[in-house]
């Protein structure tokens, strides 16, 4: 009987180790076994800077800043002032950084703009009609909805207008897409004031907007309802943002 047992404990212990030094076993045994993929699907979204969204420049002025030498740059900076040890130097460094912030710039043309889009893989997909644009637009602008290569729904729109074909706008109104302050259609007002604290409100055309005198990135807000140009900051806050908007700075005060 023991020996029978001894037997059986052996043989069992031969096929398991046979098991163990076979690759091809192994391989069939993981095989068998149920395998979960992972869908990663891919989100379009674009982020709205100042003078940039994404990698398409659309000033004169969209140059990506290296970080290394801008840390470069304010520690040489730094050491000048240091090494003057005088206070009206620094002070002069300063006033010339400004002055360069505050140098002009070309806005680009829709055809630049077109191609830098083509090169991203998108296109224009229809001249929109005025009925489908969320702000007012005159008799001179025209509106091109674009979209990525084989999806259907626009992305964002853009306004053009003038003998240059001059971009005047670009619309955001998906809730993916952001902009350097991180506000999204859909944030309430009160949301964006506690992100962008500077913002102002104005209505113009019957319309709500939150924007900035030094920014080119401004607000449509959703104020359906409301009546009259009396707009309290109050009621602003209580609204949603409907669409985020590049806009020209030179073009946000109201006329």
């Amino acid at each position: 009987m023991k020996t029978r047992l001894r037997i059986q404990v052996l043989m069992t212990l031969i096929v398991i180790f046979a098991v163990a030094c076979n690759p091809k076993a192994k391989k069939e045994a993981v095989q068998e076994e149920p395998s979960d993929l992972v869908v990663v699907e891919e989100v379009d979204v674009w982020v709205i800077d100042e003078h940039q969204i994404n990698d398409v420049p659309l000033t004169s002025k969209a140059e990506k800043v290296n970080e290394d030498a801008k840390e470069e740059l304010e520690a040489e900076i730094a050491e000048e002032a240091e090494e003057v040890e005088e206070e009206i130097e620094a002070e002069e460094m300063l006033e010339e950084e400004e002055i360069m912030e505050e140098e002009a710039y070309e806005i680009y043309a829709m055809e630049a703009i077109n191609a830098a889009l083509e090169e991203q893989a998108y296109e224009a997909s229809e001249i929109v009609e005025v009925t489908e644009v969320v702000i007012p637009i005159d008799e001179t602008q025209t509106v091109v909805a674009y979209n990525k290569k084989g999806k259907p729904e626009a992305a964002f729109q853009v306004v053009s207008s003038g003998p240059d074909n001059e971009v005047e706008q670009i619309i955001f109104t998906d809730k993916k897409h952001t902009d350097v302050y991180d506000v999204k259609a859909g944030m309430s007002g009160k949301e964006v004031k506690r992100l962008r604290r500077e913002m102002k409100h104005m209505v113009k055309k019957g319309q709500v907007f939150l924007y900035d005198d030094q920014s080119n990135i401004m607000y449509l807000m959703n104020a359906k309802d409301r009546g009259g140009d009396e707009i309290t900051v109050a009621d602003v806050e209580s609204m949603d943002v409907q669409a985020v908007i590049w806009k020209d700075k030179k073009h946000h005060k109201k006329k």
